[in-house]
This record gives C-alpha cells, structure tokens and sequence, in this order.
C-alpha cells in the first residue's frame, strides 16, 4: 500500500472568489462584498479558528478574537502547532502561550474520509510555510489586526505526516476487538459528599451551535460520543495512574457569549477532579495527553475551559470513571433531595437553589 500524502490527495476545485487579507488590509475593516467567505464562517458557523483555501490553492489559519483588546492581550504570546489524531480525524492545536501555565489552544479537527477537509490537511503539509490571519470583531464587522507565516521543524512535519495517514487508514473496530469497557449503574444516593463538593475543570461549548447543526438528539448523541470515547480510552491509557483514576463528569446548561460576542446556551462538561496535575495538555506525548481534555477541545463548538466547583453551579454529575469501569449515575427524588439538602447546607446564603426544581 502506497502511504504516501500524494496517494491520499484529491482533486478539489480551487475557490477562486477568496480574497486573503493581505499589508493594504492590516488595520482595516473588512468588506463584506469582498470578503463574503470570512463573514459567512465567523456569523453563520460561529467558528473561531479555521483553516481556508485561498484562490492559489493554499491553506491559510484565521483566528478569530472578540475585541481587538482581546487579540492585544496575546499578542506577545509563544505560537506553535501540535498535532493529534483520534480514529479518522487529523486534529492540529494551535497554541498560544503567555506563559508555560497559561496556554490557549485552539483545535481544528479535519476529518479524512470528507475529500475537501482531506485536501486541506494534506495541503497544510506540503506547505513551506502557512499564514496566519488574525481577525477581531468591531461590531458586526471584522477587522485584519495582523498576518504571519508560521513553518515546521522537519521532526514535527514527519510525525504530524505519520498521523495523518493513520487517521485516513483507520478502520473502526468493532467492540469485541476493542474490548467492551466494564459498566454498572450506581445510585446518586452513593456518591460520597467530598466528591460532590470538589471542584475541576469544565470545558465550555456552544450547544446552540450544536443543535442547530445536529438537532437535538443528534447535539447529545456528538457530545456523549466524545465522552464515551474518551473514558474507552482513559480505561486504555498507558499511565497507570490514569487508568486507575476516580472521578464524576457533570454537565450543565448556562447562559454565556459565543465567540461572536452574542448570548446564547452554552454547555459544560465538567470533570470532578481536576486531572491536570496527572496528565499535562501541552508539549507532551501522544500517548500521555488525557484523552478527555483532547476530544472535547477538539469539537468544532469548544469555546473555552475554567475551574470552578460545578455543584455550586448547579450541575448534574451523569457519569461515574472507577478504575476503568463505566459508572451510569441514576437520579430518583430521593437522590435529587439528598442535592437539595447538600445545597442548603453548604451554601447557607444562596438566594437560589439550583436543586429545587
């Protein structure tokens, strides 16, 4: 079998109508006669990060900011592209680094049986160098802050080369091969008070965005799938330590802004606790990354990660990781009361009770 990038390329018609931003509009508004493909991807998709083809034919990155201060406050930041691959997505983070405790990633998945984003990816390695646009909200317009080419180490293009292929010669497994992964179902009533009160990390996503794509069931079926894959492989992890983990996912639905600034219902994935100090999430491994924080930071609808205390929040833990085991949380009255009374008790000065309806 021929595994080389040229095997695996498709022919795909070049854009010729796509304009790129280039030195006359740095600093500018962009038209949107002129730039129609920029403002259908930023107002219709909502997509903060995205790759293009220009009318040469080449990929280009845009990142896209909320305010022009936002974009001031990283402009100073470390850029580097990882890269990753989950079954038949090819996945490249691009980080931005304030500082080694801080880094912002943001994740492009393009998945390599659809011939266009096949195209894309494999381009964006052939490439010697490739563009990057930055671009900032100013009302409903946009604006060309700054352009940049960035290129890769010669190690890093021949991993990223390797994965790619893997991601196109994937064949899914069925569950005997893989192995099924233990479950049970435990009560709400069981979960211990100490694991209820811990906080962890929540990663943010879009979930209008969402059903508006996939409907919704389809929005739960994406977000659950990525949920469920990502314990398959914790419970495969090669860290022990990993394997051997506990901890809850809660989520929860809050109102908050997209990455156009607008209001909108977000979704949060919440992990109890953090495992940040067992696994990290940058300059790493593939093999050590934690599997949870890579799926949900790669669906095209992540908006952002925080740490908070999601019971206080108001969320609801649905799964349980033991040790590699499955744990289905139920939910009776009895259990949501056993909440209630949690809530009163360690918030004695709270207006609302998340818990009471």
């Amino acid at each position: 079998m021929n595994r080389s990038l040229s095997a695996i390329k498709p022919s795909i018609a070049v854009p010729l109508t796509h304009v790129s931003p280039g030195s006359v509009t740095m600093g500018e508004v962009l038209s949107r006669t002129v730039f129609t493909h920029l403002y259908k991807v930023a107002d219709e998709e909502g997509a903060r990060c995205f790759p293009l083809m220009d009318r040469e034919g080449d990929v280009e990155l845009y990142i896209l900011f909320d305010t022009i201060d936002q974009f001031g406050e990283q402009a100073d930041a470390d850029v580097y592209l990882e890269f990753h691959q989950h079954k038949n997505d090819w996945i490249a983070v691009f980080w931005t680094v304030m500082s080694p405790n801080d880094p912002l990633g943001y994740p492009i998945a393009f998945h390599t049986l659809n011939d266009e984003q096949r195209y894309l990816a494999v381009r964006f390695l052939e490439q010697k160098q490739v563009w990057i646009h930055y671009l900032a909200f100013a009302g409903e317009d946009l604006v060309h802050i700054f352009s940049e080419a960035i290129d890769f180490a010669a190690e890093d293009k021949a991993r990223a080369e390797n994965l790619l292929l893997n991601a196109y010669y994937y064949k899914e497994e069925s569950q005997a091969e893989q192995g099924e992964m233990p479950q049970e179902t435990i009560s709400g009533q069981t979960l211990d008070r100490g694991m209820l009160l811990t906080s962890g990390v929540s990663f943010y996503l879009d979930y209008a965005a969402l059903e508006k794509q996939y409907g919704e069931e389809g929005a739960k079926e994406s977000v659950m799938g990525a949920i469920y894959r990502a314990l398959w492989m914790m419970s495969r992890h090669p860290k022990s330590q990993a394997r051997d983990a506990s901890f809850l996912v809660w989520v929860g639905q809050v109102e908050g802004e997209n990455r156009n600034g607008r209001m909108t219902r977000l979704l949060s994935v919440t992990i109890t606790p953090s495992l940040r100090g067992m696994m990290k999430g940058v300059h790493v491994s593939e093999d050590e990354e934690n599997p949870l924080a890579s799926l949900l930071m790669s669906l095209a609808e992540f908006l952002k990660t925080e740490e908070e205390q999601p019971f206080a929040a108001g969320y609801l833990p649905i799964i349980g990781y033991r040790s590699g085991t499955l744990q289905h949380i139920e939910w009776d009255d009895a259990s949501v009361l056993r909440l209630k009374r949690l809530f009163v008790d360690s918030f004695p000065n709270a207006v609302l009770n998340p818990y009471s309806g």
